[in-house]
């Protein structure tokens, strides 16, 4: 093995570890996932490369396989947007923060504050801010006036 596959393989294993921690997952999380031992979940984060059958796996969990093997982070920008239906999506994208606020409050036992902010009572103002988010990424739009419009829809609360 070369000293630069050497080096890569390393920052394959700083970057699955980064990525586990960023999912706030732990060994045991991933190792249960993939009904593996901790020991070698341990094992591809300091010195043995993942299979990529395994890290095809992990994309499932949320993980960013992209970032896991090169270091930079998946967009948007690596989607194709001319195939996609905007509409659809922005509607998909509105959907999806629904869900996360309604999961995150079920978890946390009815507590819908978190961090500070009531998401239960601010529902529809976060959900209309995935929105113009979503729109601004899919469209390739994102300038100050989309800030402003979510720091308007914020203030209107």
């Amino acid at each position: 093995m070369s000293d630069e596959s050497t080096g890569t393989d390393i920052k394959v294993c700083f970057n699955l570890k980064a990525e586990r921690k960023r999912l706030n997952l732990k060994q045991s999380d991933v190792a249960n996932f993939l009904e593996m031992s901790s020991k070698q979940i341990g094992r591809w984060e300091s010195s043995t490369p993942i299979p990529s059958d395994k890290l095809a796996s992990l994309s499932e969990l949320g993980f960013d396989c992209m970032f896991v093997l090169t270091g930079q982070r998946a967009t948007l920008s690596s989607v194709s947007v001319s195939n996609v239906d905007i509409d659809y999506a922005v509607e998909a994208a509105a959907k999806a923060t629904g869900e996360a606020i309604k999961t995150v409050y079920e978890l946390r036992g009815n507590e819908s504050v978190v961090n500070g902010l009531d998401a239960v009572k601010h529902y529809g103002t976060i959900v209309r801010a995935a929105e113009i988010i979503m729109r601004a990424e899919l469209t390739g739009e994102i300038t100050s006036s989309t800030v402003t419009e979510i720091a308007e829809l914020i203030k209107a609360k």
